[in-house]
């Protein structure tokens, strides 16, 4: 799921992006909200199951070990740039 969620994303920002760059420029482009949706849904997914590890990390009193794992915040940054670019 994660792969078609990247994939997804990476879909979505592409379609964005052209539409934000035609937007300025021309000021003639027409938005779709669909590609903007779907870039949000996919950044909730990615939420969602970093939160979902951070919970059974808590409840299994190894937090600690989340906190210090690069690749946890290497996730959030994609998560919150996600979110921001959208």
């Amino acid at each position: 799921m994660d792969g078609y969620m990247h994939i997804l994303l990476i879909v979505v920002f592409s379609l964005n992006t052209k539409w934000h760059i035609d937007n300025r420029f021309d000021g003639i482009a027409i938005p779709s909200k669909i590609p903007l949706y779907l870039q949000f849904a996919g950044g909730a997914y990615f939420l969602a199951r970093e939160m979902a590890q951070v919970i059974s990390m808590i409840a299994l009193g190894i937090f600690r070990k989340w906190l210090l794992d690069v690749t946890n915040w290497l996730d959030m940054v994609v998560i919150f740039l996600v979110f921001m670019y959208g």
